[in-house]
């Protein structure tokens, strides 16, 4: 509110004195910049739940919006991530009406993956995410303190042509391999590759849902 504040404020003082509109309005983009610099007025102008991350930090800042609808879409990310779809769109806004309350988590996110995995009313058409040796992978998502990390699949990042560095991209875990696969591969190994180069998070819903029936095993 600060901010909202200041720019009402100087819109008022433009509107009584015009002469004051063209020498101060480049400040404004000074002004923000200087705030952008500052992590957390990054959080608070940014955040939105088409792009904040698929981890802790992301929950806990969706949580803050206090806004249910929000969290819907941020929850239905992290459904399409881990390879889901949901056949029901009201439990699933009730779902996400009951994981927050009063602007904080009321679960973690390591136990909303585990609810998640176990909700009647997601399916994965393509069955569960396995490794190429045929093991059990578990979705984790991005990393919580934003370190990088190493795509560790086995014939390297398929999406560079060898292993790759990774920071804010979504990626699952293999306990017996003791390996992280990035999500762009982990779909290339679910999927044929021609609509699975990049994070579902990229896709339009529609099409992901389309796609993903059109290719449920019969």
């Amino acid at each position: 509110w600060p901010l909202s504040a200041a720019l009402l404020a100087w819109w008022c003082l433009a509107c009584l004195w015009p002469a004051v509109f063209l020498p101060t309005i480049f400040l404004w983009p000074v002004i923000l910049l200087h705030l952008l610099r500052r992590p957390s007025w990054q959080e608070a102008m940014l955040v939105h739940e088409s792009t904040s991350p698929l981890n802790e930090k992301g929950f806990v800042m969706m949580a803050a919006l206090g806004n249910t609808t929000r969290m819907k879409e941020w929850i239905r990310r992290v459904i399409r991530s881990m390879g889901l779809v949901a056949s029901d769109e009201y439990l699933l806004h009730h779902f996400a009406a009951l994981v927050f309350r009063d602007g904080t988590p009321d679960l973690t996110f390591e136990d909303l993956i585990k609810r998640l995995s176990g909700e009647p009313w997601l399916h994965e058409p393509s069955g569960p995410a396995r490794c190429t040796e045929g093991h059990l992978m578990i979705f984790l998502g991005a990393p919580h303190d934003g370190k990088p990390w190493i795509c560790q699949h086995p014939k390297g990042c398929l999406n560079y042509g060898g292993s790759h560095v990774w920071g804010d991209i979504s990626r699952y875990h293999c306990k017996k391999c003791s390996i992280h696969i990035c999500e762009p591969c982990m779909n290339r190994i679910k999927k044929p590759p021609f609509w699975t180069r990049m994070p579902s998070a990229l896709l339009p819903d529609n099409i992901c849902i389309l796609l993903m029936r059109i290719e449920e095993p019969l």
